[in-house]
C-alpha cells in the first residue's frame, strides 16, 4: 500500500478491541475505503498518533491488514470478525 494522508478524508476508527483496529476513509472523490487491521501492541499508540495527525503514513509500519475494501464492510466480513477476533461492529 502506498503512503496515505488520512486527515480531511472524513476518516473514522471503528470501536475493535485486542488490538484489532476498523479503519474507515472516504477521499475526495472516491468511494469509502475501509481496512480491518491487527495493531502491534508496541505500535498503537504510534498508529493512533498517526490516524490523528495530517502527515501521510504507511499502515503497514504499525499494522498487518486482514482485510480491506471498497463501500462499507460486507456482513458476512463484519461476522468473521466478531467471531474470529471479539470485534465489537
Amino acid at each position: 500500500m502506498a503512503m496515505q494522508k488520512y486527515s480531511g478524508y472524513n476518516t473514522k476508527v471503528l470501536a475493535v478491541k485486542n488490538l484489532l483496529y476498523g479503519l474507515s476513509c472516504a477521499p475526495e472523490n472516491h468511494e469509502r475505503i475501509y481496512y480491518f487491521l491487527l495493531v502491534e501492541p508496541d505500535k498503537e499508540r504510534a498508529f493512533l498518533d498517526a490516524i490523528a495527525g495530517t502527515e501521510p503514513f504507511n499502515i503497514k509500519d504499525y499494522a498487518t491488514i486482514i482485510a480491506s475494501g471498497e463501500g462499507e464492510p460486507p456482513e458476512a466480513l463484519k461476522e468473521q470478525m466478531r467471531i474470529k477476533y471479539n470485534a465489537i461492529l
